[in-house]
């Protein structure tokens, strides 16, 4: 299986990859292919937090990938060309600007008649500011091409914990999925559901078993 993960680089999107990906390896390996590194690397091919991490280049079209034995995860900022089926995820975060170039990249990917139907996440959602679930629906509604299906949403707030985890993690790099808020744990385990089309209760042994590692 192959999903695309469309969205401004940045490392709030980087740690919502490898956080899904480390639920998801306990189900089935996960590599990571990127245009931007993790962590501090500079080699094309290294391990990230447990996750294998390919680097590739933006300007370059993505041939077919291992898909029987791998979930190969693609993190990309814009539209290139993937000569393989996937899923599509928008890391929608709250900034103006990269509002709009999520929305550029998933029309594009749709005009192409690459992938019409959307997995939304919202990444770091502030609690009580105007720009909030109400108004990110309200843009993308506004924005995106009619013919653009919406299939799954789901909602991650960046509590000071997560954040705490997530600047020591590009450093250390090692990732304690236990000790996330049990907000952004159940979120990703969600997430980790519908894209795998899990049952819950597969999905909850899948969860636990990260947070032991």
């Amino acid at each position: 299986m192959n999903v695309v993960f469309l969205g401004v680089s940045s490392d709030d999107k980087k740690f919502f990859i490898i956080c899904l990906a480390k639920i998801i390896s306990c189900f089935r390996k996960v590599v990571v292919y990127s245009t931007t590194p993790y962590g501090c690397s500079k080699e094309n091919q290294y391990d990230f937090c447990g996750i294998e991490i390919h680097l590739i280049n933006k300007d370059d079209a993505l041939g077919a990938l291992p898909e029987e034995e791998n979930i190969n995860f693609i993190d990309i900022e814009e539209y290139m060309p993937l000569y393989t089926s996937f899923k599509t995820v928008a890391v929608c975060e709250t900034s103006r600007c990269k509002l709009e170039q999520v929305v550029q990249s998933i029309n594009k990917f749709a005009s192409e008649d690459r992938s019409r139907d959307i997995f939304l996440v919202y990444l770091n959602i502030l609690e009580y500011c105007r720009i909030n679930e109400k108004y990110l629906d309200v843009f993308l509604e506004k924005e995106l091409l009619s013919f653009v299906l919406i299939s799954h949403k789901s909602i991650f707030v960046f509590e000071e914990e997560n954040r705490i985890i997530m600047t020591e993690s590009l450093f250390n790099e090692r990732l304690p999925i236990k000790k996330l808020t049990k907000s952004f744990r159940l979120s990703l385990m969600n997430m980790a559901r519908v894209l795998m089309g899990l049952e819950q209760k597969k999905a909850k042994r899948l969860l636990k078993k990260a947070e032991r590692g």
